[in-house]
């Protein structure tokens, strides 16, 4: 991928797509998308009015609601199309991170509307995938193993993503591919420590959501699937066990997270 990241930097015919929704199955639409070159200039980046009313359950992951698309005056879709056609049309190569998922969304979007894809016959890369060999994770079934973009950021930038938004994920994106290109992986040591816990803490903070929430209620078996979503966040904390700080910190952060298990538990 070192390669392939670093020839596509290098290029000006390359552009970068990120979507948010108002969900992800297959009556979701955009409420958001932005573009940008490999330089990091901003080309679109618009809030979409969609036909449908943005579920809570959307709106808590990317922050976009109802009275946010109202206040901002939130154009349709259509009245977007054309604009984002003319500038996909400046590249011969557009990356995205899992771009099936964001086709399908923008194909819904022009669906709604009688529209033909704006993306057309151009080349589209999936970061994700590329990613994924790049790392060589084996998954579930022997294929490399997909990661969050959120993971991938804070391994090759050591950042921490402050917001999840279309325009952040393009730029994430584009600083993965950098870190990629140079081979300047952000691992854990002495140097980095705080951006290891502070990735530790927003692992327990997302199982502190479902708590307040009914997510394991449904389940046939709550226990069982909360102890899996356990497992989850515990392969999370990876950590340089020559490390005596790092070990006495992550081991306070697992005792919080045994707490929180069993309050699940008793739901």
């Amino acid at each position: 991928m070192k390669a392939w990241a670093k020839e596509l930097l290098n290029r000006t015919d390359v552009l970068i797509l990120d979507t948010e929704t108002t969900g992800l199955d297959d009556t979701a639409e955009l409420v958001e998308l932005a573009i940008i070159d490999t330089k990091g200039r901003v080309l679109f980046n618009e809030l979409i009015q969609p036909t449908i009313s943005v579920p809570w359950q959307a709106s808590k992951i990317h922050g976009i609601t109802n009275s946010v698309l109202r206040e901002a005056g939130a154009k349709s879709w259509p009245s977007h199309w054309t604009t984002v056609k003319k500038i996909l049309r400046m590249a011969t190569v557009l990356l995205v991170y899992n771009l099936k998922f964001d086709e399908r969304i923008i194909q819904q979007a022009c669906g709604k509307y009688n529209l033909p894809s704006p993306l057309g016959s151009i080349r589209s890369e999936c970061v994700m995938l590329e990613y994924a060999k790049y790392r060589g994770i084996p998954g579930q079934l022997g294929d490399p193993r997909w990661h969050k973009l959120v993971d991938a950021y804070r391994r090759e930038c050591g950042g921490i993503a402050q917001e999840h938004r279309a325009l952040s994920d393009c730029q994430m994106v584009l600083e993965v591919m950098k870190g990629v290109a140079t081979e300047e992986s952000f691992e854990s040591n002495s140097e980095d420590f705080a951006v290891l816990i502070a990735g530790r803490v927003m692992a327990l903070e997302f199982l502190m959501d479902f708590v307040w929430t009914d997510r394991f209620a449904k389940e046939a078996n709550p226990k069982e699937e909360a102890l899996n979503f356990k497992k989850q966040v515990l392969n999370l904390m990876a950590f340089d066990e020559k490390d005596p700080v790092q070990a006495q910190i992550v081991d306070q952060l697992k005792n919080r997270l045994d707490s929180i298990f069993q309050r699940v538990c008793s739901l």
